[in-house]
C-alpha cells in the first residue's frame, strides 16, 4: 500500500512539473504590449499616481455622481469599471452568505472623469491622519463628559479653572480637525491624462 501511494505521489508531481513547463513555454498574450493607463498629474506635469487595469478607482464624473470600483479594462480612451451586485442567501448549513450575482462593466470616457480621489496620506502625512482624528474625538469627548458631569453634580461648568480646561479641549479638537482637513482634503488640482500605449 505504501509503495502504491509513493508511485501515485510521484506521478502527480511529474504531471504538475510537465504542466508548469508547458505554461512557461507558451508566451503570455499580454506580454507583447502594455495596456493603456490613466495618469493623474499636477499642473506642473509631475505624475502623482497612475491607474492600471485591476486597480481600484474612486472618482466624481461630470454628472456629479461618485463612482467606485475596480478597473476592468482601459482601452479606446475609456475606463471600464466593474460594478458588482451582491445578494445574501442562506446555505444548506444555515449560514448566511453574501455572493456576487451579477457584474456590470460600465465604460467612462476619460473626459467624463471630473475629479479622481487621490489619497494624500503618503509618507509623514499617514501618521497625521489618525493623530488628527484622535485629537478631534478626544477634545470633543472631554468637553461633552465634563459638561454632562458638571450639570449632574450641580457644579459651575463655565467658571474658573473648568472653563480653562474646556477651552484647552476645544482647542485640541479644533487642531485635530485642521490636521484632518490638511491631510485628507481633496481639491481639483490634478489633471487626468490618458496614456495610449498602442
Amino acid at each position: 500500500m505504501v509503495k502504491l501511494l509513493t508511485v501515485f505521489c510521484c506521478l502527480l508531481f511529474a504531471l504538475k512539473i510537465s504542466a508548469q513547463s508547458d505554461s512557461a513555454a507558451r508566451p503570455a498574450p499580454s506580454a507583447s504590449r502594455m495596456s493603456d493607463y490613466i495618469s493623474i498629474r499636477k499642473s506642473t506635469g509631475v505624475t502623482v499616481l497612475n491607474f492600471y487595469t485591476g486597480m481600484d478607482i474612486r472618482f466624481i464624473a461630470t454628472d456629479g455622481f461618485t463612482y467606485e470600483g475596480p478597473i476592468a479594462r482601459i482601452a479606446r480612451d475609456s475606463v471600464f469599471i466593474a460594478f458588482y451586485k451582491t445578494s445574501r442567501y442562506q446555505n444548506i448549513l444555515g449560514y448566511v452568505i453574501t455572493d456576487t450575482i451579477q457584474t456590470d462593466i460600465v465604460p467612462f470616457h476619460y473626459q467624463q472623469i471630473r475629479m479622481v480621489y487621490v489619497s494624500k496620506t503618503r509618507g509623514r502625512k499617514s501618521v497625521l491622519v489618525p493623530l488628527g482624528g484622535l485629537m478631534a474625538i478626544g477634545g470633543f469627548g472631554y468637553d461633552a463628559l465634563n459638561i454632562i458631569n458638571g450639570l449632574r453634580s450641580g457644579e459651575p461648568v463655565f467658571k474658573g479653572s473648568n472653563l480653562t480646561r474646556l477651552g484647552i479641549a476645544a482647542a485640541v479638537s479644533a487642531a485635530g480637525i485642521w490636521i484632518l482637513k490638511k491631510t485628507t482634503g481633496m481639491k481639483n488640482r490634478f489633471r487626468i491624462v490618458y496614456v495610449d500605449m498602442q
